[in-house]
């Protein structure tokens, strides 16, 4: 009988391992069937006749690469309405920061390239000068944001920067590449050395 109890524990322990595996392979159908569903309804022409780019049905805006959705897509590409930024093979309209393509460096606003934006922006490698949508690599000068005004070289933020910038406002003693209005004193710059108050 204890042999027997064991036998019926150990078909019943292979059956529900046979179970979990029938589960498994049953989602990865379903993913599948999913994914040809998606690209079934987008189609397999995108809006530029070919098998690749984006492709809207009810369940979002999808990255078509031959004539399926390529859900490993992350980056920006464009259609009639401009240019997205895609992550996981679909338009990501929570997005908001900076993106890089062939082209270079964009502001992308809620899952578009804001080509209207002028100003600072920041990703993980630091803060950059954009202008017209567009990472300026070579600006040079001073710029405002939110948290105060800054000295940017090259298009990004010079934290190691002290010393005097102008800017139409006329000159400005900085600090750790930011403007310092509580500053008083000398410094000196190529045209010789200067009184400075209140930065």
């Amino acid at each position: 009988v204890a042999g027997n109890s064991n036998a019926e524990n150990s078909e019943s322990e292979i059956t529900q391992e046979e179970q979990i595996l029938a589960e498994a392979a049953s989602n990865q159908d379903n993913a599948a069937d999913e994914q040809g569903h998606i690209a079934e309804e987008a189609g397999t022409e995108t809006e530029n006749g070919q098998n690749t780019g984006l492709a809207a049905n009810a369940y979002g805006w999808w990255y078509i690469q031959n004539g399926k959705v390529d859900f490993n897509a992350t980056g920006l590409t464009s259609n009639e309405y401009g240019w997205w930024y895609v992550q996981n093979g679909t338009i990501d309209f929570k997005t908001t920061g900076l993106a890089a393509n062939e082209y270079g460096w964009w502001y992308v606003k809620n899952g578009q390239i804001d080509f209207t934006y002028t100003g600072l922006a920041s990703n993980d490698q630091g803060w950059f000068m954009v202008v017209n949508g567009m990472v300026d690599f070579g600006y040079t000068g001073l710029v405002a944001n939110e948290y105060g005004w800054w000295y940017v070289q090259s298009g990004t933020i010079d934290f190691g920067y002290t010393g005097l910038a102008a800017n139409e406002y006329g000159w400005w003693y900085v600090e750790g590449g930011k403007i310092n209005f509580n500053y008083t004193g000398l410094a000196a710059n190529e045209y010789g050395w200067w009184r400075v108050e209140g930065g």
